[in-house]
């Protein structure tokens, strides 16, 4: 029995699971739980990406799981599955979202998301991480709003996504990445082939220094490469400053931290954290 022969009576008591196989004239099911004996209630479905069905209860500080979900007559349920970790639910689980209409933006290495979310039907893709500060929020207008980067995303206190937005949040890799990785590497159809998400970055970091770091004046780029091409970004992800030389200048640039992406030989690109005071 997969997750569609597995139906919730939502915001009651109990569980039910249905032979869709077998209901052709009328429905075939049994009661997997009966939460009116313990006072237990049930909100919300979802099943992970290992075929587990897990079940929320509201305010309630643990996760359910439905056993044996592909065997009808089988079924059962673990009620305190999973501890929240003092946290709780409240309506219901994440539910996957589908947003592949939207057009994905330039890849950039990173970005702070400031206050308020300014765009509709958007998706802030990078290379490295996203941080949304202090206040961030998500309203009905803005529509469906997504985030992908490579390592990771964090969401600060008082991050709001509010009731009528989409919300999706996701580690993966941009677009710009793929498409770049393609055309290097094209594939022959004739082939069978196996592709697998490595998450890990292979590139060793300590092949380029920035020095000194923090910088007033200049900002030497020591490498026993030669440097093809650097970028400089703001905390908005905006290019400020871009050359092919190991030396930048950064008297003229606002106190503050920047990201330093440096392209060497063979195309490899390597992020640096700096600041300047």
């Amino acid at each position: 029995m997969s997750l569609a022969k597995t139906y919730l009576q939502v915001g009651q008591h109990r569980i039910y699971a249905v032979n869709l196989q077998a209901s052709s004239s009328s429905v075939v099911y049994n009661m997997i739980y009966d939460g009116y004996a313990t006072g237990r209630s049930f909100w919300g479905i979802q099943r992970n990406h290992r075929n587990e069905i897990y079940i929320s209860s509201p305010y309630y500080e643990y996760l359910s799981k439905i056993t044996n979900p592909d065997t009808y007559g089988a079924s059962g349920l673990n009620l305190d599955e999973i501890y929240l970790q003092g946290k709780k639910t409240y309506l219901g689980l994440p539910q996957q979202l589908l947003m592949t209409n939207i057009v994905e933006p330039e890849c950039i290495p990173y970005k702070i998301l400031q206050n308020t979310e300014p765009n509709v039907d958007y998706i802030h893709a990078v290379s490295d991480y996203i941080i949304a500060s202090d206040n961030y929020s998500v309203n009905a207008g803005n529509g469906h709003i997504g985030m992908k980067a490579g390592n990771y995303i964090k969401l600060l206190p008082n991050t709001y996504i509010k009731g009528g937005s989409d919300f999706l949040a996701t580690i993966a890799p941009c677009k710009e990445i793929i498409e770049e990785s393609i055309q290097k590497h094209p594939i022959n159809h004739q082939e069978k082939v196996s592709l697998t998400l490595d998450l890990t970055n292979n590139v060793d970091t300590e092949i380029v220094n920035v020095y000194p770091n923090p910088a007033s004046d200049f900002i030497k780029i020591d490498t026993k490469t030669k440097v093809l091409a650097w970028e400089l970004y703001d905390i908005s992800g905006k290019i400020v400053l871009k050359g092919n030389s190991d030396k930048i200048d950064v008297k003229s640039m606002t106190k503050g931290a920047y990201v330093l992406s440096v392209t060497i030989e063979k195309g490899i690109k390597v992020s640096k954290k700096i600041i300047v005071k």
